[in-house]
């Protein structure tokens, strides 16, 4: 006895048939004759009895049975079929089988073939076959079917051009056009005719001589320019080295000349300075000038001078309300009460501020230990003011506060040895050297700008012509 398992069958045919349908079971080798018949449902036939259609199997082992599905007639409309598997004389009834017309195929729009891929349209593909199962040739070369729509067909076409199926087309050389064949099941139709573009092949006698001519022409151009942009750049170097050359002659010899006159500027400048001596100030003037602003009346000023104008009977009094006033200044608290009071006053200006630190100076000049702990006090107090309250590194910039005048006033009394022993006489060679060099070049008298100076904003832009004036008195 045999045995049916499974029949992997799809419900959805063409009237062509051809579909491969798999029978799975056991004992099938004891079946001497097995076959598969449709035949029309009670619905759709009106003949009796129903023609049947007989499709035998193309394939048997002992488990499994092979069969294409059974080509029917032909119609325009869907129709049900009843099927039954035959195996000798037991027959059994399967799933309805759905026969839908054959697919229709319309006319390449696209003979020749310049790509990969060719598309073949049309309706009803995807209710005749599978991709897997469609078949495509172009000539006697197998097409791959790549996607399969019910409108659209995606053919990979031959890489090279195939020949054609028939003797006939391969004995007419003159036939190039090949047949494009689709295959649904038994179902055969010829689309169309392709054309592979023509690619000419050229001799090879003609590709070596036309490549390489050119290239040894291209070879000796770049040989000949080569040599020749070589020579010139070579006669450019040349030309510079002999430029450079006189430059550096040139500016030898202006170095040297150069070297000599300040050689013998620097002599006469320093047997001047041995001559005249340096014009150092004497402590008194230097302190006054820096302490206090020049004015009109220097001379007569009671504080350069130090002689006050009192009259004589107020004198004994003014000179005991100096004494008691000094005893005051000794007291610290007292003098970091009366400076602070006295910044603290909408009109104790800037101006006022610097004159009222040049007297404290003077007044404890005397006692410098006593003037600096003062000084370093207000200091430290005006340090946490600007690191609590304002910008740190605006300190010290300008002499906005007693104390800041007071350093200044400090420090030009620490400096005055120093530089009166050491650094006074290089300064000073300093500025006569510098001021004998802006006098070489023409100076404006008016805005004072020099074509010779240190100083961007007065230099002289324009070139004016000047000659030297020697005069002998």
């Amino acid at each position: 006895s045999c045995v049916l398992l499974r029949a992997d069958v799809c419900v959805v045919w063409c009237f062509s048939g051809g579909r491969r349908i798999v029978c799975v079971g056991s004992g099938f080798d004891l079946v001497q004759r097995a076959s598969m018949k449709v035949l029309p449902s009670a619905d759709d036939f009106s003949q009796s009895p129903p023609i049947e259609f007989i499709q035998y199997a193309v394939h048997k082992n002992d488990t499994v049975l092979l069969f294409d599905s059974p080509a029917v007639n032909r119609s325009s409309e869907t129709q049900s079929f009843r099927t039954f598997l035959q195996l000798d004389k037991v027959e059994e009834e399967l799933k309805t089988f759905v026969y839908h017309p054959d697919p229709f195929f319309n006319e390449l729009t696209k003979n020749i073939i310049t790509e990969t891929i060719i598309i073949v349209t049309g309706r009803g593909f995807s209710k005749a076959m599978t991709a897997e199962e469609a078949q495509a040739f172009v000539g006697d070369a197998s097409c791959k079917v790549t996607i399969l729509q019910d409108d659209k067909l995606f053919l990979e076409a031959p890489s090279t051009q195939p020949r054609a199926r028939s003797k006939r087309q391969r004995r007419d050389t003159s036939s190039d056009p090949l047949d494009l064949t689709i295959k649904f099941g038994n179902g055969e139709w010829v689309v169309g005719s392709v054309n592979y573009e023509r690619k000419y092949e050229v001799p090879l006698a003609i590709i070596i001589p036309a490549v390489i001519v050119p290239m040894l022409l291209f070879i000796a151009v770049s040989v000949y320019c080569y040599r020749r942009k070589s020579q010139q750049a070579e006669r450019e170097y040349e030309k510079v080295k002999h430029q450079l050359e006189n430059l550096e002659e040139s500016v030898r010899d202006r170095c040297k000349k150069e070297f000599t006159d300040l050689m013998i500027e620097m002599e006469d400048q320093t047997n001047d300075l041995s001559e005249a001596r340096i014009p150092f100030l004497d402590y008194k003037t230097y302190t006054d000038r820096v302490f206090f602003l020049p004015s009109k009346d220097g001379d007569n000023d009671v504080m350069i001078t130090g002689k006050l104008d009192i009259p004589e009977g107020r004198k004994v009094i003014v000179a005991q309300a100096l004494n008691q006033f000094s005893n005051l200044l000794n007291s610290k608290t007292f003098l970091i009460n009366f400076i602070k009071t006295l910044e603290g006053r909408p009109d104790f200006n800037a101006r006022s501020r610097v004159y009222f630190a040049s007297l404290l100076t003077v007044a404890l000049h005397g006692k410098l230990e006593y003037y600096t702990d003062i000084m370093r006090s207000l200091l430290l107090e005006l340090m946490e003011e600007y690191v609590h309250s304002k910008n740190p590194k605006l300190m010290l910039r300008r002499s906005e506060t007693v104390v800041e005048r007071m350093l200044c006033n400090w420090m030009s009394i620490c400096l005055y040895q120093f530089l009166r022993d050491s650094a006074g006489e290089p300064l000073y060679k300093l500025f006569k050297a510098i001021k004998h060099q802006v006098e070489k070049g023409p100076v404006d008298a008016k805005m004072k700008k020099a074509k010779y100076t240190l100083n961007d904003t007065g230099l002289l832009g324009d070139d004016v012509e000047y000659c030297v004036l020697v005069s002998t008195l």
